[in-house]
C-alpha cells in the first residue's frame, strides 16, 4: 500500500520533474550518479556541511539552548529558519543565539505548524500552495520586516514553508520575484527533483542562488530532514536509517574526486531522545561546517 501511495506522488510533480522522480524511485544509483557528477562544475575547494534548523513551534522554543550548545561541542553552528510569529515569542533567546554567530534566514511570518500535545502528533498549516499571490507576498515581507526590526539586519536568505508541497513554478516564481525586490542573495527551498536540470547550487532566472537540500542515498526524493525519518505518515524510512544514509552518502564520496555539499535541516523538538543523529552528523566532521551566506561568498 505504502508503495502505491509513493508512486502517486509523481502525478503531483511538474511534467519535467517526473523523469528525476522515477530516476530516484527505481534507480538511485543513476539519480545519484547525474546529480552529485554535478559538483564538479561548481569546483568547490572543500567538502562542505549546512545544517539548519527549521524552529516551527513553540515545543521547539523549549529545546533550543540546550541543542544549539549541543551542537556548539561538535562544532557546529546552525543556521535558523523560523517564522516571525514565532521569532517574536522569544525574542531575547534569538538574540543570543544571533549573538553566539547563528545566521538567521526568512521563512515567512505565519506559523505554519501546530504540536498537538495531547496525541503527541504535529499538525501542518498554511501551506503557500494554498496561498494567493498577496498572501504569500505579504507572509515574506511581513518575516523580511521582523527579522530586521528584530536584529537591526536584513536577511538575505529564504526558505518557503513546506517547500517540498510547492510544485507550482508560477508561484515559485512569484517568490523569486519578491524576493529580489528585498535584495535576497539566495534561497534553499529546492529538493534534489527540483534540481535535477539545474545544479545542486544554481542561479535562478532572477539571479538568486537556489541551494538544493541533501536527498537520502536510498531514496534521494527525500529529503535527509528529521519529518522524514521520525514522523512522516507512511515513511520509507525509521529514524535509525539516518545513520546509514549518512554512511551511504560519505562512503560513495570517499571512492570519487568530487567536492560535494551536504545541506541538511531538522526541527529542534524533533531532535529529543534521537541519539543516533547526532551519531550520523558525527560522521560529518571532516566537511567544512559552513552557513549558507559562507557559501555564496565562495561560489560567487
Amino acid at each position: 500500500m505504502s508503495k502505491i501511495l509513493n508512486l502517486s506522488k509523481i502525478f503531483f510533480y511538474q511534467p519535467k520533474n517526473i523523469l528525476p522522480f522515477s530516476l530516484s524511485y527505481f534507480f538511485p544509483n543513476l539519480f545519484n550518479y547525474k546529480f552529485y557528477k554535478s559538483f564538479d562544475s561548481l569546483k568547490l575547494n572543500n567538502n562542505y556541511f549546512i545544517f539548519s534548523l527549521d524552529c516551527d513551534t513553540t515545543e521547539d522554543l523549549k529545546y533550543i539552548p540546550k541543542l544549539h550548545d549541543k551542537l556548539s561541542r561538535q562544532n557546529i553552528l546552525p543556521t535558523y529558519a523560523v517564522p516571525g510569529e514565532l521569532l517574536l515569542k522569544d525574542v531575547t533567546l534569538f538574540k543570543e543565539l544571533k549573538k553566539k554567530g547563528a545566521e538567521f534566514i526568512n521563512h515567512g511570518y505565519n506559523l505554519h505548524t501546530h504540536y498537538d500535545t495531547k496525541n503527541k502528533i504535529y499538525l501542518s498549516t498554511h501551506f503557500y500552495k494554498d496561498y494567493s499571490d498577496s498572501q504569500i507576498e505579504i507572509d515574506i515581507k511581513k518575516g523580511h520586516d521582523t527579522i530586521t526590526e528584530i536584529f537591526n539586519e536584513q536577511p538575505i536568505g529564504f526558505r518557503t514553508p513546506h517547500f517540498g508541497t510547492l510544485k507550482s513554478n508560477k508561484k515559485k516564481n512569484l517568490i523569486y520575484k519578491v524576493l529580489t525586490k528585498l535584495n535576497y542573495k539566495f534561497s534553499t527551498s529546492n529538493t534534489p527533483i527540483d534540481s535535477f536540470w539545474n545544479l545542486p547550487i544554481y542561479k535562478n532566472n532572477k539571479g538568486l542562488f537556489e541551494i538544493s537540500l541533501t536527498g537520502s542515498f536510498d531514496r534521494p526524493h527525500i529529503i535527509l530532514d528529521s519529518w522524514n525519518f521520525k514522523f512522516a505518515n507512511n515513511r520509507y524510512f525509521a529514524e535509525d536509517d539516518y545513520f546509514q544514509q549518512i554512511c551511504k552518502i560519505k562512503k560513495y564520496f570517499n571512492l570519487k574526486n568530487t567536492n560535494i555539499l551536504i545541506n541538511i535541516y531538522a526541527d529542534p523538538s524533533h531532535l529529543k531522545n534521537w541519539d543516533s543523529f547526532f551519531e550520523s552528523i558525527k560522521l560529518l566532521q571532516n566537511f567544512k561546517n559552513i552557513n549558507y551566506s559562507n557559501l555564496i561568498e565562495i561560489i560567487k
